[in-house]
């Protein structure tokens, strides 16, 4: 089996495609709860929730990275930079997004 390569060659466009996507369908995910509650689960999510599970996502593509054929041009500082900082605006957002509700205390 081949392995796939991104459109431009030594660069980790496709990685970190796929770094972005997942973060942001985690944060989808937990934002789109977060305004089903719109409780304490809500603020839950902007204070506890959002930013571990930014944390989980990042450290598990961060595991996963040298086994995708894409990374290697990256040095695994420049991965630990660039999966921490998705996971810092992931968790950012997602409080700013919360607090931004008109949460209730029911």
């Amino acid at each position: 089996m081949r392995p796939l390569r991104s459109s431009i060659n030594g660069t980790p466009l496709l990685g970190l495609t796929i770094a972005v996507g997942t973060m942001a369908a985690v944060n989808v995910v937990l934002l789109a709860v977060a305004a089903s509650d719109r409780s304490w689960v809500a603020m839950g999510i902007g204070i506890l929730y959002g930013p571990a599970a930014n944390l989980v996502v990042a450290t598990a593509l961060l595991a996963v990275s040298p086994l995708l054929p894409w990374w290697p041009s990256r040095s695994m500082a420049s991965r630990v930079l660039i999966l921490g900082g998705l996971a810092a605006l992931g968790a950012v957002v997602d409080f700013a997004v919360v607090s931004s509700m008109s949460l209730h205390g029911c």
